[in-house]
């Protein structure tokens, strides 16, 4: 595995989660809006699981054999969503006063790791394209 492209994206990563650290309160105070008290342990779930499949997905790609990968990245792209959607129904229901703030915020949240992650990956490939011209 490239090390030096992992810690990288590491960086990269806990600068984005740092950021929405430190913007988040700000935002929220300036536009009068209420979100989930939970929020910064959003963030470090979805970094956490932001590491965890960049890695991965490292792992599967190093090996070069392009079946592998593209079964193991069409269940990741499954199996990922599903699990933030079990979160958001289990903690909707046990937690019915503060449901839909927690939804609502989970998704800006996603939203904003989904773009990083697929930006990341895009830049990644495009420097892999050009390796190989």
């Amino acid at each position: 595995m490239p090390y030096k492209l992992i810690r990288k994206y590491l960086i990269k990563l806990l600068v984005v989660a740092l950021l929405l650290m430190m913007l988040t309160p700000l935002v929220v105070e300036k536009a009068k809006w209420t979100i989930t008290p939970y929020w910064p342990w959003i963030i470090v779930l979805l970094t956490v699981v932001s590491i965890v499949v960049y890695c991965l997905v490292w792992k599967f790609k190093s090996k070069n054999d392009h079946k592998k990968f593209a079964n193991f990245y069409m269940i990741l792209s499954i199996v990922r969503p599903m699990t933030y959607l079990a979160i958001l129904l289990v903690y909707a229901l046990c937690n019915k006063h503060d449901g839909k703030r927690f939804m609502v915020t989970f998704l800006v949240f996603y939203l904003i790791f989904t773009v990083f992650e697929t930006i990341q990956l895009s830049k990644k490939d495009s420097k892999e394209k050009k390796e190989d011209a």
